[in-house]
């Protein structure tokens, strides 16, 4: 019985063919189905031709539309030098902003109510007070707006005493040169208000503020609306250009992080910076002491790490700020000094002594030594922190 079983599947497998007989059977299926598909390609081929006859028919059975009329434009005459001649005038619509009185306002004032929550009756101030600001973004009159605030700061909170004022010149281009204090800057401020209030000019001063302080909310737009100018050799040049009274703070960031320990110690007034801005425009130089700003904070320490999350290049860590919160930020009341000194006049260098590093450095340190000497004698003569 097994050997009949074996007989019976040798025959059955030796029908189903060896290797050989299946490549063929592959090899068949697939030619026919390469003849049946280009078959379908020719005969879709066919179809699309047949279409586009059918189509080109239809089309030349259409008739043939009439073409629109163009309205004609009347010719208006015109003279020239030789004669008279004919021109087509087309006639223009008028442009949108000037559609209505035909004045940049009445766009302006488009755009404006376009805005969410807007006022039409401050269209006209908005507009106006555009069109009087500044290069560098300051408001018109906008120390009458902060007079009152800047007045208890001065005469109530601070009691700020001002000497040698009349020692700043009443009119032309003019470098006040102070030592830097405190986190925030009041002492531009007060320097400013001084200028402002009691010198017979009534002169304007403007500061020149460090980039860091612009990462602060809106700290940008409100120093450039009080005339503040983002500190650049550019910018003080135009300035000084323009005749302007402009303050600057050599120490920089370094007169802010000297700490309370360390306090009405001048740091180095940079790299002879003022020096060359001095004698590249022709200005003099007004040296200022400020005695009492630099205790307005009791600076304990400084978190630089914490600092850089912000933009700053520094984070104080004072007495009040941050145990106490935004409390922490409210200066304590205590008596101020200011003093100008003569008028510093580099007319004699010439723009040879901008390149020579000998000189600069030489009268960069003149001028330190003077306003060191201008804070230590107000220190002599204070007797209180708070009642002066």
């Amino acid at each position: 019985m097994a050997t009949e079983k074996t007989r019976k599947r040798k025959p059955a497998a030796r029908s189903t063919g060896g290797p050989s007989v299946k490549k063929a059977k592959i090899t068949a299926k697939k030619r026919t189905k390469v003849r049946r598909d280009s078959a379908e390609k020719d005969n879709g081929y066919a179809g699309v031709e047949r279409r586009i006859e059918q189509r080109l028919e239809r089309l030349e059975k259409r008739p043939e539309k009439k073409a629109k009329r163009t309205p004609s434009i009347e010719p208006q005459p015109m003279e020239s030098e030789t004669g008279s001649f004919d021109v087509p005038v087309k006639k223009l619509r008028p442009s949108p902003a000037k559609s209505r009185d035909g004045s940049l306002k009445s766009g302006l004032k488009r755009i404006l109510s376009l805005l969410p929550g807007s006022r039409p009756h401050d269209y006209d101030k908005l507009i106006e007070t555009l069109e009087h600001m500044d290069e560098f973004g300051k408001v018109p009159d906008i120390e009458t707006k902060f007079e009152s605030l800047m007045m208890f700061l001065y005469e109530k909170y601070w009691r700020v005493n001002t000497s040698g004022i009349e020692k700043v010149p009443s009119k032309g281009r003019t470098l006040i040169v102070a030592n830097h204090s405190g986190v925030i800057p009041f002492d531009g401020a007060m320097i400013a208000t001084a200028i402002y209030k009691f010198h017979p000019a009534r002169r304007h001063a403007r500061f020149l503020i460090e980039d860091w302080f612009g990462q602060l909310p809106f700290a940008t737009q409100f120093m450039n609306a009080v005339g503040q100018v983002r500190a650049c050799q550019e910018n003080a040049e135009r300035l000084l250009r323009h005749d302007q009274l402009v303050g600057v703070f050599p120490e920089g960031i370094k007169g802010m992080a000297k700490g309370f320990k360390n306090r009405y110690n001048l740091a180095r007034f940079g790299r002879g910076g003022v020096i060359r801005l001095a004698i590249k425009t022709g200005t003099p130089v007004v040296p200022c002491a400020v005695v009492g700003a630099e205790e307005i904070y009791i600076v304990l320490g400084y978190a630089n790490w914490l600092g850089k999350m912000f933009g700053m290049p520094l984070f104080p860590i004072t007495a009040t700020f941050p145990w106490l919160g935004l409390l922490g930020f409210l200066p304590l009341p205590t008596k101020w000094y200011i003093q100008f000194g003569d008028v510093i006049s580099y007319d004699e260098y010439g723009e040879e002594a901008l390149s020579d590093n000998v000189i600069v450095n030489r009268l960069n340190r003149q001028l330190r030594s003077t306003i060191q000497d201008m804070v230590d004698s107000a220190l002599k003569k204070r007797r209180s922190l708070f009642f002066g």
